[in-house]
């Protein structure tokens, strides 16, 4: 047998290699070991075997892009990037417990780092390595988010995260004839555009995302004030890209409800899963493998509201999920005080709170807003990577996420606030960088998230989906829910413009949260 073995899922972004990414990551630990984890620049999960000292090291990128799981059974090690292999192997069964309840119906469609719902089975937590051999088990983290004073005024830093975001753009986005760019008319995804555009010769390829009548049904709220594709089309036109744009109708948002799960092996973010698991396939068909995205760049640059809006700066939970009243109202009282879920939720913020490092002339302020940049690299931008990262997986693409360079995280990261919302604008330090890459008009668009349909025919397909569910009494959520309160839901109007976790999950999505953790179950 040879003396190391890997098992490796990901890319490595270090420019042009004349080795494979395997041989790369195994040249490097068989030189360095363990040490070899902090040079690696990419997404990835691996495991390496060594056959001398009988060890075996599982090892997940720095910011979780790519996922890895584990169990323990019959003194077996058993690892997976998928849930659902896992329970394939003989003993281990797909148990939920408290602690799993806890995190589907409180916490869900986020998820504490480590866990992976079903009890006994692990997730390595982003940045970590483990290892196991006849000594025993033990997991380290080899990569945090660093905390350090900064010292370059604000030419500087502009100059400074350009560069950083040019040289990720660069390595990620080397010419290729699969390459193509998933575009909202945001700042995000038009600077990637833009860049690819400038630097190859050929017109690029580009995906956007909407729903059939969406143009006759659409309605403004703040955290979606404008639909997408007059703003699309303004980037096609600027760089003259071959543009497809993709629709999706009600009836197959909802077949890929059941879809979504398949993949995730979890319940999700309802719709907001499906469709993109359904653009992913429509992209797929039309040949094109390597998916650039805009994905991330609000977690990295300050692009949310609970970023700056007052409400969300004294609230001692997550800035997301503030009120948990519609899940206390949709789960049954028993349930609900049976698994501790509201203790449950502190429990879990107050110890990523604790995680948290600070200088000593950190100011109130400015600590809190450290807090919630550490919250959401950590809890959220890992709940919308899983999301990509099973949706393009599952269709066979690459899809990229520029903006999650570990690099230019860590410098943005301790970038003082008041550079990234200069005059009160969200994303102004991102704005400045792409200031000579994408059009004025678009540079200042206000922040518009992930489309959502508010076609009244898809709320009424979801209606007789939960309606199936109530009736049959035998369903698995049954025992969950409260099924009057839950009849009184289905029944009144949806408001589209509260949501119940991060932006876009509102009534219809609480719908399909519902249909998805029954299917789950």
């Amino acid at each position: 047998m040879k003396d190391f073995v890997i098992d490796f899922s990901g890319e490595l972004y270090h420019g042009k290699k004349d080795k494979s990414d395997e041989k790369i990551v195994l040249d490097m630990y068989k030189e360095r070991g363990i040490e070899a984890f902090n040079m690696l620049n990419g997404v990835y999960s691996f495991a390496i075997w060594d056959n001398k000292a009988k060890e075996l090291v599982l090892v997940r990128d720095r910011l979780g892009i790519k996922s890895l799981f584990y169990t323990f059974k019959d003194g077996y090690l058993v690892f997976s990037r998928k849930i659902k292999d896992l329970l394939k192997f003989p003993g281990v069964s797909p148990v939920i417990d408290k602690e799993g309840l806890c995190e589907i119906l409180a916490l869900g469609p986020g998820r504490t780092q480590g866990s992976a719902v079903f009890k006994n089975v692990k997730e390595i937590k982003a940045g970590y390595y483990v290892v196991y051999s006849a000594k025993g088990f033990y997991e380290k983290q080899y990569w945090d988010l660093p905390v350090y004073k900064h010292t370059d005024n604000y030419e500087q830093t502009v100059k400074k995260t350009k560069e950083l975001l040019l040289d990720s753009l660069e390595r990620q986005s080397l010419p290729n004839p699969g390459l193509c760019s998933l575009i909202s008319g945001g700042i995000d995804s038009s600077t990637v555009t833009s860049f690819v555009c400038k630097n190859q010769k050929d017109p690029l390829k580009t995906f956007s995302f909407d729903y059939i009548d969406n143009d006759k049904y659409f309605k403004s709220s703040s955290f979606q004030p404008q639909q997408d594709r007059p703003w699309v089309e303004k980037i096609v036109d600027e760089f003259n890209t071959k543009q497809d744009f993709l629709l999706c109708d009600s009836k197959n948002l909802v077949d890929y409800l059941y879809k979504s799960v398949d993949i995730k092996d979890l319940p999700g973010m309802g719709d907001i899963d499906s469709s993109l698991l359904y653009f992913c396939e429509e992209v797929a068909k039309s040949g094109y493998r390597i998916a650039l995205t805009g994905e991330c760049g609000d977690e990295v640059f300050g692009g949310y509201p609970w970023f700056y809006r007052e409400e969300y700066q004294d609230a001692k939970t997550f800035p997301w999920s503030l009120d948990l009243s519609l899940r206390k109202f949709i789960f049954n009282e028993y349930t609900w005080q049976k698994i501790n879920a509201e203790e449950y939720v502190q429990n879990r913020y107050n110890e990523t709170i604790s995680s948290v490092k600070s200088l000593d002339d950190d100011t109130k302020e400015t600590k809190r807003k450290r807090e919630i940049s550490y919250l959401n690299l950590k809890w959220f931008m890992v709940t919308l990577l899983y999301r990509m990262e099973k949706a393009s997986e599952a269709t066979g693409i690459a899809a990229r996420v520029q903006f999650a360079d570990y690099k230019l995280v860590e410098y943005v990261f301790n970038i003082p606030w008041e550079y990234k919302y200069q005059n009160q604008i969200e994303k102004s330090l991102l704005r400045a960088v792409a200031t000579d890459l994408v059009p004025e008009e678009i540079l200042y668009r206000k922040k518009s998230p992930f489309p959502k349909t508010y076609n009244p025919e898809y709320e009424k397909l979801l209606r007789e989906e939960v309606r199936k569910i109530l009736d049959s009494k035998i369903e698995p959520v049954i025992q969950l829910i409260d099924v009057d309160n839950v009849r009184k839901f289905v029944d009144e109007p949806k408001d589209y413009g509260k949501p119940w976790f991060g932006q876009l999950m509102a009534g219809p999505q609480m719908l399909a949260y519902i249909i998805q953790l029954n299917y789950w179950l």
